[in-house]
């Protein structure tokens, strides 16, 4: 079976919510800046990260990091 048959995704698309999850999570704990996080997480271009980001929250990394504390 491929991947999107059993999970209902692409791969990559299910790679990214991953990375951006952890990202998520790393930029929660403060100890990583925005670029940090991206990078941490396995994004290896900042621009793409910026826009899966907007794409899920409506909003740039540090406005979303600061309407969550």
């Amino acid at each position: 079976l491929r991947f999107k048959e059993v999970t209902g995704t692409t791969f990559v698309a299910h790679l990214n919510a991953l990375r951006l999850a952890h990202a998520e999570r790393l930029l929660r704990s403060r100890e990583h800046s925005v670029t940090g996080a991206a990078f941490s997480a396995g994004f290896e271009d900042l621009s793409h990260f910026y826009r899966l980001f907007r794409g899920k929250h409506h909003m740039p990394p540090r406005r979303w990091l600061e309407s969550t504390h």
